[in-house]
């Protein structure tokens, strides 16, 4: 066996090179397109271009005064869907209730989307706001489930509690 009759070491060919590149780029895309996507709020409802202050809007006498304005006009818009039928009744509930939570968070600087409704009764949140989040979630969890009266009694009692609070 002479040098004439060995071969030149092979080398990898371009796939082996770019494969695994052209891989990673489709998986860092998946999961951005999978963050970007996921990141809705938990009721379905469009994220608002709200400013990154909670009270912004608010005034020296009501520093939650723009977190009330825009949290009335989430539970008018819920209220105008129920009147179209463009929402259920059960839906419009649990919508409700994240309405109320959210300006609780803002109102008690804890964010109070994860806490249940006898948490949020612990922690002595008031003006009624956690009796209203187990009335809301009550309905919607229930066999029968709401109706739209007690949807739209739902809204004009967190309408109340929010205005009041």
């Amino acid at each position: 066996m002479g040098t004439d009759d060995l071969l030149d070491p092979l080398t990898y060919g371009p796939v082996w090179l770019w494969g695994p590149v052209v891989v990673l780029v489709l998986v860092v895309a998946w999961l951005v397109t999978a963050w970007r996507l996921g990141r809705r709020r938990a009721d379905g409802r469009a994220e608002s271009p709200e400013s990154a202050d909670p009270l912004a809007g608010g005034t020296s006498t009501d520093p939650y005064a723009g977190a009330r304005s825009r949290r009335l006009a989430d539970l008018d818009e819920i209220a105008e869907r129920l009147r179209a039928e463009q929402v259920e009744p059960r839906v419009a509930a649990l919508e409700v209730a994240a309405v109320l939570r959210e300006f609780a968070s803002v109102r008690r600087g804890v964010k109070a989307e994860p806490l249940t409704a006898t948490e949020l009764r612990r922690l002595g949140w008031t003006g009624g706001a956690g009796e209203l989040v187990a009335a809301l979630l009550d309905p919607a969890f229930s066999a029968p489930g709401a109706t739209p009266d007690s949807a739209h009694t739902a809204v004009d009692r967190a309408r109340e509690v929010i205005s009041r609070w």
